[in-house]
């Protein structure tokens, strides 16, 4: 049996008590030919009449990143192979919208820091997607992780790329460094 059938392909072995026990309870009143296809059916068919919902209600890719050109020449770019950081305190920085499958309207943002030489991973949830918002979430790391914060290195988001990101990673002695350009 297929894992694409999003889960309902296990209930096709229960069918048969769930369809009798939703009948003898009232919500579900079906005719004796209807019950016998229902409670016949296979987890492929169940996987091929629900695979259009399926896909009309999958995400399709929402990235709620917007690039920050100011910095481009300032903040050197750093890619996978460059990092040989044996010492913690060297970390990968994203942000998470938590939009579900729309950008419309509030929700959370989580800024995700993970060391590259220990891969421990602190999590900070963001109210508001700013920079502002990202140098707190950052200060409020600083005072959870066990040591200090050497390097940050971002994507071009605007709420990484930014002049006020700079010049506190520069006051605090962090280097900046930024995954790619897009």
């Amino acid at each position: 049996m297929s894992p694409s059938a999003g889960g309902l392909f296990l209930l096709a072995p229960f069918l048969e008590e769930l369809v009798a026990v939703l009948e003898r309870h009232g919500p579900l009143r079906l005719s004796e030919r209807i019950r016998e296809q229902l409670v016949g059916i296979s987890p492929a068919t169940i996987d091929r009449i629900l695979r259009p919902l399926r896909e009309r209600d999958r995400p399709k890719g929402i990235s709620t990143t917007r690039s920050g050109t100011l910095l481009k020449k300032r903040v050197p770019v750093r890619t996978f192979a460059d990092w040989n950081e044996s010492k913690p305190g060297f970390f990968e920085a994203d942000l998470v919208a938590h939009c579900g499958w729309s950008t419309e309207g509030a929700y959370l943002n989580t800024l995700v820091l993970t060391d590259i030489a220990t891969g421990w991973i602190e999590c900070i949830a963001l109210l508001h997607r700013s920079q502002h918002a990202v140098i707190e979430a950052i200060e409020t790391a600083r005072q959870l992780l066990a040591f200090q914060i050497l390097g940050f290195d971002t994507d071009n988001g605007s709420e990484f790329l930014n002049g006020e990101l700079l010049a506190y990673c520069e006051r605090e002695g962090i280097t900046f460094t930024n995954r790619f350009f897009t």
